[in-house]
């Protein structure tokens, strides 16, 4: 199963639902991207999740705070977007 996803600096617009059941994602690149909206709580599923990366994108909104109960969480990077919280 995929455990890293690399997308760095592509035009990725959205994100897809089908995404969020990829449960043994470990890093998430997804940085420099056009990735616009809030931020799902459906991150919370990947509870493998090591490393998530979306900076430099158009999120907005407040930062879910389910993030926070992700034990398995390292390392976030979401600055340049619109978020708070």
């Amino acid at each position: 199963k995929l455990k890293a996803l690399h997308a760095t600096n592509n035009q990725i617009s959205e994100i897809p639902h089908e995404f969020y059941a990829m449960d043994q994602l470990e890093s998430v690149f997804l940085s420099f991207n056009f990735i616009t909206g809030k931020m799902p709580i459906e991150w919370s599923q990947l509870t493998n999740l090591r490393e998530l990366y979306l900076f430099g994108n158009l999120l907005s909104g407040e930062i879910p705070s389910q993030l926070g109960l992700m034990t398995s969480l390292v390392e976030v990077v979401l600055s340049s977007n619109f978020l708070s919280g």
